[in-house]
């Protein structure tokens, strides 16, 4: 709620006034951690709550407000569900083409599904790990690398990595990936918001302002999701050095960092991150081969935030499924893979381009540097973005995001925008962006409907200003004196 520090404390509460025995208390109290704070955070020193020698319990001071909200946030029930969320997981309707998620479908050339269908050769896990682990350390350019089942299992280590204590913020870009507050409070943390810029960059004044006594780690995105900016090196780079001068980690999300379809490219973090600076980058390779189940996530760090990752990890996972090490190990050395991505990264382009020129005025596709995702821009028809992504999903059956979504702790959230992916196989592009247009004419049209009547009541008025009120309509002649009506002057 914006407050600078926390310091309500909750009530002891014995066994004998809840009614329960110890054992049958410590057992619910470790399904409550469970939920909440993901098996092993006790582990970590970053109890939920916090126990008498004589059995009495409390909650861990400062964490009443963040606990409610959290047991609120993970009631998933029906209710609770949004009409999108319904619409894709409850009851997908036929012909629906979803449009939400930015990793590719449909796109697999036939040799990467057989790669995927191939059973792990035995012996070779091992190799495979190594030449996963090289690929990741050569592409951000740092020391070490620590594979996960999937990226966001990569940020929940990172973060956990950061953390001295319960409390411990933050800080991250307001209008940023709206998973990262739930994972940062899942973690006992508190989400720090700092704003950007009109074109959505990076500001290191206003993100060297946000840090704080508590702030435990900052956490960025480039390039960026939902907007699609590359953050510029230079301000990565001055954010790391005044990191690094308060010993405060930087943790840069860069699944996107090969999904670049125009002509910038991120800078290598390795390459403008000071010496000195405790950095993570988070990778992943779903977002370019889009096989659904077989994915990896990478924490590629300096060597002394090393151990600490691994051992955070350990309390996650046990290990990684030896068929998505083999299946992307063996297509990532393809001598067809390079290939692969410059015809990837050239379909983006060529869906951009079908949305752009395929939709009328009022409605804007917004060019993006990199991300499988595009910006559309609603405001020239005067609705917000979630009516036109509830609209368009209700009555053309295309699943978008209005980027309110991503508004959580905005000064100046996103009210005009929708993402949509791009990374979907042509036909289904077109057929999206036809759908789209016939959204939009209707949207117009009804707004041309009102000003239509609007000028029609003008009109009449005007007729009617221009009748005697005895004797109907007036001689045109004496609308304009001096002229003739026909019949001669009176």
């Amino acid at each position: 709620d914006g407050r600078e520090e926390v310091s309500a404390e909750a009530a002891w509460v014995t066994t004998t006034e809840l009614g329960v025995s110890p054992d049958a208390l410590t057992s619910e109290l470790g399904r409550i951690e469970s939920q909440l704070a993901l098996p092993g955070l006790a582990r970590g020193g970053l109890e939920l709550f916090e126990r008498r020698d004589d059995g009495a319990v409390r909650l861990a001071s400062g964490r009443v407000e963040r606990i409610v909200a959290q047991e609120n946030r993970l009631s998933i029930g029906s209710s609770h569900m949004t009409a999108l969320e319904r619409t894709l997981y409850l009851d997908p309707p036929a012909g629906l083409i979803n449009l939400t998620y930015g990793y590719p479908e449909g796109q697999s050339p036939s040799w990467i599904e057989q790669c995927r269908t191939t059973p792990p050769a035995p012996g070779q896990s091992w190799s495979h790990r190594r030449a996963l682990q090289d690929y990741f350390t050569g592409l951000f350019g740092l020391e070490t690398a620590l594979l996960t089942t999937t990226a966001t299992e990569a940020l929940l280590v990172a973060i956990r990595a950061a953390l001295r204590g319960v409390g411990d913020e933050i800080i991250v870009l307001e209008n940023g990936f709206d998973a990262y507050p739930g994972l940062i409070e899942m973690c006992g943390a508190v989400p720090r918001f700092v704003p950007r810029s009109e074109g959505h960059r990076l500001l290191p004044d206003a993100v060297a302002k946000a840090v704080r006594s508590r702030t435990a780690a900052v956490l960025l995105t480039s390039p960026d999701n939902p907007t699609g900016v590359i953050h510029d090196a230079a301000a990565l780079s001055e954010v790391g050095r005044r990191c690094a001068a308060r010993r405060i980690p930087l943790i840069l999300d860069a699944v996107f960092h090969e999904v670049t379809p125009g002509h910038a490219r991120p800078a290598t973090p390795g390459a403008w991150a000071p010496a000195s600076l405790d950095l993570m980058v988070i990778g992943d390779t779903g977002k370019i081969l889009g096989l659904r189940g077989t994915k990896l996530g990478a924490l590629v760090s300096s060597s002394r935030l090393a151990e600490r990752a691994a051992a955070v990890a350990d309390n996650l996972f046990f290990q990684l499924p030896e068929t998505s090490l083999s299946t992307i190990a063996n297509i990532l050395s393809d001598a067809r893979y390079p290939a692969y991505l410059t015809d990837f990264l050239a379909s983006l382009q060529r869906n951009w381009e079908i949305l752009r020129d395929g939709v009328g005025p009022g409605v804007s596709i917004l060019p993006s540097e990199a991300t499988s995702m595009a910006l559309i821009d609603v405001s020239g028809l005067g609705i917000r973005g979630t009516e036109f992504a509830d609209r368009l999903l209700e009555e053309e059956r295309v699943a978008t995001v209005a980027c309110e979504s991503f508004a959580r702790g905005a000064q100046r959230p996103m009210t005009h925008l929708v993402r949509v992916a791009l990374a979907r196989p042509g036909s289904e592009m077109r057929e999206a962006a036809s759908r789209i247009e016939r959204l939009r004419s209707r949207l117009c049209r009804r707004a041309e409907e009102p000003r239509r009547s609007t000028r029609h009541e003008r009109h009449t008025d005007q007729q009617d200003g221009n009748r005697d009120p005895l004797h109907g309509a007036q001689p045109l002649a004496e609308e304009h004196p001096g002229q003739s009506n026909g019949h001669g002057a009176e």
